[in-house]
């Protein structure tokens, strides 16, 4: 008996568990139906108000956001009972425009959100592209070595004993460059060779 109930039980806990991942990643399917089904049933109980209430909703969340959307459904709501419309005295309709207003809201928070993900990812495949070819950089850095040793060859003494400090300045700004460039190819190695 016992191994038959723990049998049950497992097969009960995977129905509920693939149940909860299908919810999961279909939510926005499930609101969007939900929402179109109440709007249909708005429809045809010609119920304008909440129609253009959650179109309304809807725009806030996108444009304003989802917390301004719920505020905005809320006074609706409120505003309905209070004025004691035809079609808001019972609770199970009110109920009903809550859920679909609360629908609305997040799919329009949700949609805002992918464009904002879908532009960060165009964002960071352009910075991607944006970077300098290799065969570019290391012309820049031979061309710095070349400039370093052909146009500063002495970096300390030159004729008199003493050191010139432009020279100096500027032979340790190239050697700078250089060292970063060297770095910077250096850290770019090492990933492609664990690849």
């Amino acid at each position: 008996m016992r191994v038959w109930l723990k049998t049950w039980k497992e097969a009960n806990n995977n129905r509920d568990r693939l149940f909860v991942d299908f919810i999961a990643r279909h939510s926005d399917l499930v609101m969007m139906l939900s929402a179109a089904i109440l709007l249909v049933w708005a429809v045809v109980t010609s119920q304008w108000l909440y129609v253009g209430a959650v179109i309304v909703v809807g725009g806030f969340s996108f444009f304003l956001g989802f917390v301004e959307s719920i505020v905005l459904a809320g006074a609706f709501l409120i505003y309905a009972v209070w004025s004691h419309l035809p079609s808001h005295l019972d609770a199970a309709t009110i109920l009903m425009e809550v859920f679909g207003m609360g629908c609305v809201a997040w799919l329009g928070f949700r949609h805002r959100e992918a464009q904002r993900q879908e532009r960060e990812r165009v964002r960071q495949e352009t910075l991607v592209e944006s970077v300098m070819p290799w065969a570019v950089t290391n012309e820049i850095r031979t061309s710095l070595a070349a400039i370093r040793y052909l146009l500063f060859p002495y970096s300390e003494k030159i004729g008199t004993g003493e050191s010139i400090p432009s020279i100096t300045k500027a032979t340790d700004e190239l050697q700078r460059i250089e060292k970063l460039f060297y770095e910077y190819e250096q850290a770019r190695a090492v990933p492609d060779h664990d690849k």
